[in-house]
């Protein structure tokens, strides 16, 4: 169910780019700093003292792998997952590279789903959490994307359903490898999801000021409130 949820979220905030044109996108910046705050909160207060208690020492080595991963991927989505939006008229390949990028972070976040549900009994509602806010910003920065082309109804509905689709696909993924519940590569899953988190968070926080490093009142208030959210609500 929870799997579910993530793909309509995902699905609907991509399509209500074009339901609602123009989309207020002066709004956005502040949904991506919250992001920011609640992602790193979950991750510091949530998943990294669970990995480091029920795993060997070495899983730092994989959530460090997860950060470069996502280093990696930045090269192919010109940092959409943190919110930026660099297209270039003279590269009309561009926004398919971003949503291929895209597609792949999204496919490496729906790995630790099962494996985490198998050993657990349930999925973890810190990790479902981060996921499902993270896959609102996301959605709304590829529908910005897709909004400069001259795409028709179906074509940018067939994308969202793509984008949407690729979480599950990763739980999906995973499952072929969890024929038998494994602690140790559930865990090491999970170790390169937080390295994600961990890029994606510090990335949001580190480019919220401008480019005198001044960040407003507001943006502030924002990061902090979601880090409370994170922190106390989970």
């Amino acid at each position: 169910m929870e799997i579910l949820i993530i793909a309509l979220l995902s699905f609907f905030s991509v399509m209500i780019v074009r339901w609602i044109p123009p989309f207020p996108q002066e709004h956005l910046r502040y949904l991506i700093a919250f992001t920011g705050g609640f992602l790193l909160s979950v991750c510091v207060v949530h998943l990294l003292p669970e990995l480091f208690l029920r795993s060997n020492p070495d899983i730092s080595t994989y959530i460090l792998i997860g950060f470069f991963i996502q280093i990696l991927l930045d090269q192919l989505s010109a940092g959409a997952e943190h919110g930026h939006l660099h297209i270039h008229a003279e590269k009309p390949w561009q926004p398919w590279i971003i949503l291929g990028g895209l597609c792949l972070h999204s496919v490496l976040e729906g790995l630790p789903l099962i494996g985490h549900a198998e050993l657990h009994g349930h999925h973890p509602t810190d990790f479902m959490a981060a996921v499902t806010l993270h896959k609102v910003p996301e959605g709304l920065i590829l529908g910005l994307i897709l909004s400069r082309l001259s795409l028709s109804p179906v074509k940018y509905g067939a994308i969202a359903l793509l984008f949407a689709l690729m979480t599950p696909a990763g739980s999906l993924l995973a499952s072929v490898w969890h024929t038998e519940p494994d602690l140790q590569l559930s865990s090491k899953l999970m170790a390169l999801v937080v390295g994600l988190f961990l890029h994606l968070s510090t990335s949001i926080l580190f480019e919220a000021g401008s480019h005198a490093h001044k960040i407003s009142v507001t943006r502030i208030l924002v990061i902090v409130a979601g880090i409370l959210s994170a922190y106390w609500l989970i």
